[in-house]
């Protein structure tokens, strides 16, 4: 019998020896533990490539080996912006961990940055159901909430769990930062100045408190403006502006204006100008003013010389989630075509304009205006009345795609004053883009291109295919303090034209702004 127990057992170490080593799937795990390891390695000394690598080589051979791998794989994969891929790895990740609550949130806050807004606040809703008072999710679906312009909200959220856990400094800074979006500094203020006293060297909290500070400190803006068309009309603007705070949230600003217009074998005009304005913004409403008065001194030429006022109300908000508001009067110098800088043209408008943000990425605009340009020195009394549609989508934070579609149209034309067709109307797609860093870099552009119809009485309608361009480069050093360049050419009909394509104006502008 133990001879017997001995063969056996002799048969089963023979047995197992050859299955291992003949087994290779023990032999593939033993590798992606390998991987795995080398990429938690990489991952503790901050070396991101390597890691990303290592885990990126184990999800590839078997996705379900290493969760832990998976979703460090998505955190490196959403850090470097490739949000699909990210997306991808986090989902799968709570597929093999769905009672692992920082997961969910990683998704949700990838989602967001992803700019895919009511699905982070889904995942985040997910969480909260589970976990009430899971910080992360709490903070997490207040940020996005702000992201997708719903500041009230936000901050509501953000007061109610500070009523709870009074010494989060994240989250004061937070409730500063979307207080001072919404334009009220001295409530941002006040948060920031929470999250400071509980930790004074707080990177984020100090750079949010600059920028606040930049709202209660003077300002000096300075442009520099010169443009050429097609006709050989050229125009210099130059402005010079102090702003300093007024009270409650509101500013008050001084403008000093120079323009100087040469139009075709007509000596130039120089008009001097000044305008006040004040600017505010009552304190826990999402309601901005702004009130402007001021002068233009017409030079003398085709009208007699002449100082004029100027003036405008202008009021924005939104009075229910998701809706923007805006409109107001104004009464300015008619600027639309150079040479109607040596006729004293004013022009009295009434405009409105709406937003709807259907969803966080897609919005509906529609705007309209009625004007009345009134001459001096020339027979003239038209009207004008625009309409623009616009539909804009967002697919991710700093880039947008828009169709619009605008008309305008003069009760009579006035050749040879200003450019005033029976019917204008372009049809424009265009593409813009900018980067969101609010610090360091200023790089913006937008490309469109148009289809014009342009009418004059009963001649038949003129059309075109129009480009038009803009660049902005610059450099913000500090909150407050910016120097930008920028570029300008369209195609689109304007001045004096007569058809939908023999007009181009191309500009260059120089701007800067100090905060003392």
């Amino acid at each position: 019998m133990t001879r017997v127990a001995a063969a056996l057992l002799a048969i089963a170490l023979v047995t197992g020896r050859a299955a291992a080593q003949q087994d290779p799937s023990r032999a593939a795990r033993d590798s992606l533990a390998a991987r795995v390891a080398r990429g938690d390695s990489a991952w503790a000394r901050e070396d991101h490539p390597a890691a990303r690598a290592a885990y990126d080589a184990v999800v590839r051979a078997d996705s379900s080996f290493s969760s832990r791998a998976v979703f460090r794989l998505g955190l490196l994969q959403a850090w470097d912006n490739r949000f699909e891929p990210a997306l991808a790895a986090l989902r799968l990740y709570v597929r093999l961990e769905p009672a692992d609550l920082e997961g969910r949130v990683a998704l949700a806050r990838t989602y967001a940055w992803a700019s895919r807004y009511a699905t982070s606040l889904a995942q985040y809703d997910s969480v909260l159901a589970r976990d009430a008072s899971y910080r992360d999710a709490v903070v997490g679906k207040a940020q996005t909430l702000a992201w997708s312009d719903r500041l009230p909200e936000a901050e509501a959220r953000l007061e109610r769990w500070l009523e709870r856990r009074a010494d989060d400094v994240e989250a004061w800074t937070l409730l500063g930062q979307f207080r001072r979006w919404r334009g009220d500094a001295r409530a941002a203020e006040s948060a920031l100045d929470r999250a400071l006293a509980l930790r004074p060297d707080d990177a984020a909290a100090r750079e949010q408190m600059s920028w606040v500070r930049v709202e209660r400190r003077p300002t000096v803006t300075w442009s520099l403006v010169g443009a050429k068309d097609s006709e050989d009309n050229t125009l210099w603007h130059r402005e010079l502006g102090v702003e300093a705070a007024g009270f409650g949230n509101s500013r008050i600003g001084v403008t000093a204006r120079l323009r100087e217009a040469s139009v075709t074998n007509v000596d130039a005009a120089v008009m001097p100008g000044a305008l006040a304005y004040i600017v505010g913004r009552p304190a826990g409403r999402a309601v901005t003013t702004r009130a402007e008065l001021g002068v233009v001194q017409y030079p003398d030429g085709l009208s007699p010389a002449a100082t004029r006022l100027r003036g405008a109300l202008r009021v924005s908000g939104s009075p229910r989630r998701g809706l923007r508001l805006s409109g107001g009067f104004s009464h300015e110098p008619f600027d639309e075509v150079l040479s109607t800088a040596r006729r004293g043209l004013m022009f009295s408008v009434f405009d409105l304009d709406a937003a709807y943000a259907v969803t966080p990425r897609l919005q509906l605009g529609l705007a309209g205006s009625s004007g009345l340009a009134l001459g001096y020195g020339v027979d003239l009394d038209a009207s004008r009345t625009t309409v623009l549609g616009a539909l804009r989508f967002t697919p991710r934070r700093g880039t947008q795609l828009a169709l619009t579609h605008r008309e305008a149209s003069w009760d009579e034309p006035q050749f040879g004053v200003f450019f005033s067709p029976q019917r204008w109307a372009t049809t424009e797609l265009a593409l813009s883009s900018e980067r969101t860093a609010e610090l360091g870099l200023v790089l913006a552009g937008d490309l469109g291109l148009a289809s014009q119809l342009v009418g004059f009485e009963s001649s038949p309608l003129d059309h075109a295919i129009v480009p038009r361009a803009t660049m902005r480069v610059g450099y913000r050093a500090a909150p407050g303090r910016e120097v930008i360049f920028g570029l300008v050419y369209a195609n689109v009909a304007g001045a004096g034209a007569i058809t939908a394509s023999d007009y181009r104006y191309g500009a260059a502008t120089l701007g800067g702004r100090w905060t003392f």
